[in-house]
This record gives C-alpha cells, structure tokens and sequence, in this order.
C-alpha cells in the first residue's frame, strides 16, 4: 500500500504543469498583432517616428496598393550609428525614459536639447516647444512589430555626422539586426524604411487584407488627411506605384500632395480638400483656460490653451455650405479621434437646423438634412489632461475634464453660429418656410384645377367643331372615333380615387350628352325645312 502511494506521489512531481508560459516566438507573433492591424495603421506607425525624426518632408509610397509593400522615406535626424541594432527591439526607445514622461510638460527631446524627437513643433525663436506632446510614438513596438509579422523589413538612414554615404540594413522576425546585411549607400540625411509582404506571417489577417484593400485604403486615406492638415510643419506627398508586366517600368499616381508654400490650416483645407469646401467653412477660436484651472493646473503666461480651426457656417448663414461632414481632429499636433467633441457638435448643429433630424428636410440650404457640421480643430491642452494610452494606434483619447471642456465648445459655437445669424434666431423658420412653400404650391393647384374643369366642360361632349360642322351638311350625327377620357385633376386634387368618375359626375356627363344631341337634332331639322 504504502509502495503504490510513492508511486503516485513519483508521477505527480514528473507530471507535465498545466500552465506553462508561451514560447517567445510565439508570444510576439500575438502582441504584434494587437499592435499592428490594418494597412493604416501599419503606415501610421512609420509616419508617426518620421514626424518624431524632426522631418519637414515624408514621402509615402504603396507598391500594388500596399500589398506588396510600403515605403516612408522622410528627411528627419537619421538614426545615429550607436542606436540602430536596438531599432526593432521590442520596447525599445528614444522617446521616454519611463512612464511620467508621457504626461509631463517637458519632453526628452527639449530636456535633452534634441531636434529629432521635437515633434516637429518650434516657437518662433526656432527652439523646441515643451509644451507640445512629449512625442507621437512612446511604446517602442512598431518597428518590432511590422519585422515579426512582415515578409522583410529594410532600414536605409543617414545623420548629418555622415559624410555622403549612409547604411541601409535589415532585421529579422525577432527584431535583430542582421550583420551581413549591412552596405553603404548614397543618399540624403533621413531614414527611409520599407515594410515588403505585410501580414504574411499571418494568413488569416493576410487573406483579409487582401480581399478588403479597397475599404482599408479609404481608412488610410482619411487619414493621411487628417496628417496632411493638420501637421502643418511636415509636407506630405502619398503615392500609389503600380508595377507593370508590359514593359517592366512602374506606374506612379500622386494621391495625396502638399507644397511648402501651404502652410496655414486654410491653404493645406483647400489643398487635401478643394476650395468648395474650404468657403463652406469659417473661423472659430475658442478659449479653455478656464477648464485647465478647474483641472488643477496652473495657468502659464506664455501659453494658451484653447481649440481653434475651421468649422461649419451656420445652418441659418446665407453664406454657402459646400463642405461635407469630414471631421478632423488634433491635440498638441496628435491627429487624434475625438467623438465626445463630436457629439457636442452634433447637438449644436441640430439646434440651429431642425431638418438635420430628417433626410433631405425640406429646406432650401444645400446643408439640409445633414447630422453634423464639418471641421478641422485643433486643441492645445497641457499633456497631463489628456490620457492617449488607451487604444494600440493611440487616435482614442480620455480627458480629465471632459464636462468642462464640452460646455466651453458648446457655448463658443453658439456663439459663433447666433452671430452669423444676426443674433436672431427662429426654432421653426425652417417649418415656416417650408408652410409658405406648400401655399404657395397650393395655390399654383388651384388655378391649375379650374383652367383644366373649363377646358373638361367645353369637351365633355367629345364632338370637335370639325364634326360638329360635318353633322350639320350630312344631316347625321357622328362622335369621335376615340373619344377621350374626361381629366381627372378634381378628383386627385380632392383626394377621391382617380380610377372613376363619382356617381354625380356621371349623371351630369350623360344629361350633357342628351341636351347635345337635341340641339344637333333640332338645327338638322331646321336645315331640311330650308
């Protein structure tokens, strides 16, 4: 007895856990792809570390629509020789040092004097703004990411400490460098990086990036708008490359282009947008200091806290409104989502325009029947107000002081929009005009309806003065061949089926008919007496 209790006792200790821990390969193939999701995404990746990178140009190219690959060459710092084996290290970064810097004032580029993390943000002594977001990137995971569930991932950068050649190199799934891939090259001051077979060591995230590329591109392109606008400092140029069986040369098409002399948010509005939607559009600066104080921070002297941009003229405005609903949103040059701003927006729009509830709502402005306006906002908030560790591509955002926030929008947009109206405005102007309208087309029926009974009585008999002139030489009574059918516009317009006549219609028909027909009787018989 006691020998098998041994027994069992042996095979409970040499008996395999239950729970194990993941193998490493493993593990970072799920958390990249948590990280990495779609084609925007994976693009917003790199354009944000070339933003970070101090880069006033970034070139965006998609190789058969993204498929094959993508390529974000910008001219930032470069990546100093020291620091590239640690590129694709998960977790790896020059961007914080730990977690309060993500929500300090200072950020480690202004602490450490350093132009190629600077967000790409100068005041106008050319100096670093601390009071921008630290930078857009901070985990240290996108570029560990896009080499484990990638077919390849290829660097090319240089600083300016380089004399005219730079090193282009690759890395491998689990993020290394590899050795023998290092060569020199030419090229400028910049980094270039190229992602080729995204999601191929993922085949079910890579089959469904290929069978939905159409709805992923417009995600993307919505958003490199949004980048376009709203990042003032850096130009964009987006292009589509097409390789070619034909005759072995790509096709490229520009999809998105800014220039450098588009430097205010108007001129870049009319640029990604058109200039119909930029005259839909107008002016709005509102203040928030006073939300920053409720949110315990002490107000500066050399900075304002505040939202301003282009939104929407007013529903009740003579002005034109061309623009459609886009919205566009950045915090501290972070072009983030914003839906709670959004809502607050909404609310605003349908108290000024009652139709906006409806589709099409009857009124005479091409802004009718719309939910919300369009807008291009940007917010300048202090860093720790704000929380954009919350979603994997950080366009979510969570505010402290949301309440406060909202009502100083609301109320600097109803400001904004009664003043376009002259300082008037009628809850039921729109259902007024839209009663004179169906008055007036009332009345227009009206008329419509008595000219048609007159012409209804003069034929109702259906004898043309033509025949009538033929029964009097041939002594003989002859009807129209294909009579034609009384109109019925009175009994539509009463609200009586129009299928057939009512019972007195018809009996006072038939008595016309008969007091005719005698009257041709009588001057037939007249002309036989003559």
């Amino acid at each position: 007895m006691s020998d098998n209790t041994h027994n069992n006792e042996e095979d409970e200790i040499n008996e395999t856990p239950a729970i194990q821990q993941i193998a490493p390969s493993s593990v970072q193939r799920l958390v990249a792809g948590q990280a990495i999701t779609d084609l925007s995404s994976a693009v917003k990746e790199l354009v944000d570390n070339a933003i970070d990178a101090g880069a006033t140009r970034i070139h965006i190219k998609l190789y058969d629509q993204g498929l094959e690959g993508i390529e974000v060459s910008d001219n930032g710092s470069g990546v100093p020789s020291t620091s590239r084996p640690m590129m694709a290290m998960k977790h790896a970064t020059s961007k914080l040092r730990n977690f309060d810097d993500l929500y300090s004032q200072t950020s480690v580029a202004a602490a450490s004097n350093d132009d190629s993390i600077c967000n790409n943000n100068k005041n106008s002594d050319g100096a670093c703004d601390t009071t921008c977001a630290p930078t857009l990137g901070f985990r240290g995971e996108a570029l560990f990411c896009l080499a484990n569930i990638s077919r390849s991932l290829t660097v090319s950068t240089r600083t300016s400490n380089e004399e005219n050649l730079g090193e282009q190199f690759a890395f491998n799934t689990e993020g290394q460098l590899i050795s023998n891939s290092i060569t020199k090259l030419p090229r400028s001051i910049g980094t270039t990086v190229t992602v080729k077979g995204l999601f191929e060591s993922l085949p079910v995230r890579r089959v469904d990036l290929c069978k939905r590329i159409k709805p992923q591109r417009m995600k993307l392109m919505k958003m490199m708008q949004g980048y376009a606008i709203l990042c003032l400092g850096t130009q964009f140029n987006l292009t589509d490359v097409q390789s070619s069986t034909s005759n072995g040369k790509d096709k490229s098409k520009s999809k998105i282009a800014t220039s450098e002399s588009s430097k205010t948010l108007e001129a870049r509005t009319a640029s990604i947008l058109g200039t119909k939607f930029l005259a839909g559009l107008t002016r709005m600066d509102i203040d928030l200091s006073s939300a920053v104080k409720s949110s315990g921070e002490e107000e500066t002297t050399n900075n304002s806290w505040k939202v301003q941009g282009l939104i929407s003229h007013a529903p009740t405005s003579p002005h034109p409104a061309n623009a459609r609903d886009l919205q566009f949103f950045s915090i501290n040059g972070r072009p983030v989502d914003l839906p709670s701003v959004s809502r607050v927006l909404g609310d605003v729009w349908r108290l000024f325009d009652p139709t906006a509830e409806t589709k099409g709502g009857g009124a005479s402005s091409s802004s009718a029947g719309r939910k919300r306006c369009a807008c291009v906002l940007a917010f300048t908030l202090p860093n720790n107000m704000y929380d954009v560790n919350l979603s994997p591509d950080k366009r979510e955002v969570l505010f402290t002081e949301e309440t406060a926030m909202s009502d100083l929008v609301r109320n600097g947009l109803m400001e904004l929009w009664s003043s376009q109206s002259e300082g008037k405005f009628n809850a039921n102007e729109v259902e007024s005009r839209s009663n004179m309208k169906s008055k007036s087309s009332s009345n227009n029926s009206g008329k419509n309806t008595n000219t048609t009974k007159a012409k209804d009585d003069d034929e109702i008999d259906n004898i043309t003065p033509k025949l009538r002139r033929r029964n009097a030489d041939e002594g003989s009574l002859v009807t129209h061949s294909n009579p034609k059918r009384p109109k019925e516009a009175n009994n539509i317009n009463s609200g009586l089926p129009s299928v057939s006549q009512p019972e007195e219609g018809a009996q006072q028909t038939k008595e016309k008919s008969v007091r005719t027909q005698d009257r041709d009787n009588l001057n037939l018989s007249s002309l036989k007496k003559n």
